[in-house]
């Protein structure tokens, strides 16, 4: 299946807030507007939503959504523009006749940032990690039908639900992904996306850069910078100036709308 995949997320506040920076110049590939970009070209975005930590269990808060969902973890499944639930790292899934058992096949090959192979042990660990009793996640309350997580086989896991639910499929693209063997990660991260983390100042800015080992196909910009702000007025002023941005990207690609589109698969 092809899907189109737009990577960097944010959120309506933060899109009514962006504005196009500057133009992007240079070449090597086709726009939407039948014009080029530049493959290193960065694109920057202003928020007013830094992270609190990097751990969307641990209350990372809104800001850590809007700059690692998708961008550095995937999930199982993700939701395409249209609002469709696409498979993504999950290959295939079955769904018992009662409609209580799911059994996912992973997508071959998948590595995470640190260079671990994805296996089951790295999604039940996911998903434990959201249904943990210390968990802070959005999403906790609406996993609480899965009973239990079996893993036959290094690409295959199968989870019983203690009753149906319609939205299951729905609510797993909202769980990240995550290496079991991975530490610290309020600081760090260890995902499967197109963007690993580069360096978060804090107070500052938070950047991503392009992953090369990335199992889809490669984000068409080279780095993502967030730069964050206190409050609304500070955000607009930063954006009508573009020396303000030039300490990131002597060609930023221009940010409008709620997404820029990153990768295509």
């Amino acid at each position: 299946m092809s899907t189109k995949k737009n990577v960097l997320y944010g959120t309506a506040s933060v899109a009514a807030l962006a504005l196009p920076l500057t133009a992007c110049g240079g070449s090597g590939g086709s726009s939407a507007s039948g014009g080029t970009w530049d493959k290193a070209a960065v694109v920057n975005i202003g928020s007013l939503y830094e992270p609190q930590n990097l751990d969307n269990t641990a209350g990372g808060g809104q800001g850590v959504t809007e700059a690692l969902n998708g961008n550095v973890y995937e999930g199982l499944f993700g939701l395409a523009d249209d609002g469709k639930v696409d498979k993504l790292l999950a290959q295939d899934y079955e769904i018992s006749a009662d409609g209580l058992t799911y059994t996912f096949t992973l997508r071959d090959g998948v590595k995470f940032h640190s260079g671990k192979e994805l296996t089951s042990q790295d999604v039940k660990y996911s998903l434990e990690k959201v249904l943990a009793d210390e968990s802070q996640s959005a999403r906790k309350s609406n996993l609480e039908v899965v009973k239990d997580i079996a893993t036959p086989d290094a690409r295959t896991v199968r989870i019983a639900l203690s009753k149906k639910s319609v939205s299951f499929v729905y609510n797993l693209s909202y769980v990240w992904i995550i290496n079991s063997q991975a530490k610290d990660l309020k600081t760090t991260e260890d995902g499967t996306g197109p963007y690993t983390l580069d360096k978060w100042t804090r107070g500052s800015a938070l950047s991503l850069n392009r992953f090369a080992g990335y199992w889809g196909d490669a984000a068409a910009n080279k780095q993502v910078v967030f730069h964050y702000y206190k409050d609304a007025t500070a955000l607009n002023n930063a954006l009508r100036t573009p020396s303000t941005w030039s300490r990131a990207s002597s060609r930023p690609t221009p940010w409008s709308s709620s997404r820029a589109t990153a990768t295509t698969r």
